[in-house]
């Protein structure tokens, strides 16, 4: 009972932080002529609710299932490969020098087959424990990573 009442605070404090608009959408750390739009997470999780034949509701209840770190991380449209990303994880560490690149620049539509999984087919202690390392800039990735062999069950009844 104990993991209900910190998994309904985690998601209660995530909510309240949801309905407002995040302020990290100044701080995007890709250089302006890769970006040809941008966006927040949650407006880009109601469209792809539509892709993936889910209701915007059911968008809604996955973005208040995101840490507040990514859901207030900004979305850009990458003008490059046409991917719809954000801008989420620690910048590689040099000796002199740091460099960004495509860990720091996760896909959106990734993050939300990860959330969506995760959703469907863990219970409420370990979805608990997997959103605190999504959190986590320096664990998103291996987060993201852990959800893959998950993403294309069929079975909406698995519990993990």
């Amino acid at each position: 009972m104990e993991w209900l009442c910190r998994l309904t605070g985690y998601l209660i404090s995530n909510f309240k932080y949801n309905a407002i608009e995040g302020n990290r959408m100044s701080n995007l750390r890709v250089p302006s002529m890769f970006v040809a739009d941008r966006h927040h997470i949650y407006g880009r999780f109601l469209k792809l609710a539509k892709e993936f034949g889910h209701t915007e509701a059911y968008a809604r209840e996955l973005t208040k299932l995101l840490p507040l770190p990514v859901s207030s991380a900004p979305a850009f449209l990458d003008r490059v490969t046409e991917v719809w990303r954000y801008d989420y994880g620690l910048p590689f560490d040099f000796p002199n020098d740091w460099a960004i690149g495509t860990d720091q620049w996760p896909e959106v539509r990734i993050l939300y087959r990860v959330i969506d999984a995760a959703n469907r087919n863990l219970d409420p202690q370990l979805l608990l424990g997997w959103l605190k390392r999504l959190s986590n800039e320096s664990k998103h990735m291996d987060a993201m990573t852990e959800m893959r062999p998950i993403l294309d069950l069929k079975d909406e009844n698995l519990i993990l």
